[in-house]
């Protein structure tokens, strides 16, 4: 959709119109759809039955996205309405995108990892770059900064698995 000079509501029905095809009412999608615009440091997105995103700012103070939240890409009768949400992101700002796989991930002692989970490698600052340097390394250096995040190191002591460390495959 982007290289067509489409929106992101119609990347977004593009995906349900996909997900809906494949004739499977049990089968949906959970995605948050975004779109980055390095010179005005805005970020627009639509976010379909998943996670919030996080933004961490300067003082490392941590807030949801927020937007509406549709429901997941291939549910309901008919395709939805969609919304795009926006924000601009400021100077120190970073940029924090869950998958339901980490919010869901079991815990040593048999809890959920949780969206309060986050906490832990949000406060190793030195573990997630700043806008500044992701912004200037451009989608490479943002998907390299994601990976970077783990949760072995800045979760350590707390509870939480590294990802590998219980012996199921997917670890590094």
């Amino acid at each position: 959709a982007r290289r067509s000079g489409q929106d992101l509501e119609h990347a977004a029905l593009t995906m349900d119109e996909v997900v809906r095809a494949l004739v499977n009412p049990a089968f949906a999608i959970t995605a948050l759809v975004a779109r980055w615009h390095a010179p005005t440091a805005t970020l627009a997105w639509i976010n379909c039955g998943h996670p919030d995103g996080y933004v961490v700012d300067a003082d490392g103070a941590t807030r949801p996205l927020g937007g509406p939240r549709h429901p997941p890409l291939g549910t309901g009768e008919d395709p939805p309405e969609l919304t795009t949400s926006a924000l601009t992101l400021e100077s120190g700002d970073r940029l924090l995108l869950v998958t339901d796989g980490i919010v869901e991930r079991e815990t040593q002692d048999g809890g959920r990892f949780g969206v309060d989970g986050l906490s832990a490698p949000l406060t190793a600052t030195a573990l997630v770059p700043r806008f500044d340097a992701v912004a200037a390394g451009g989608a490479t250096a943002a998907a390299g900064a994601v990976a970077r995040l783990g949760l072995g190191d800045g979760a350590a002591g707390k509870g939480y698995a590294a990802p590998g460390d219980d012996g199921r495959p997917g670890g590094s």
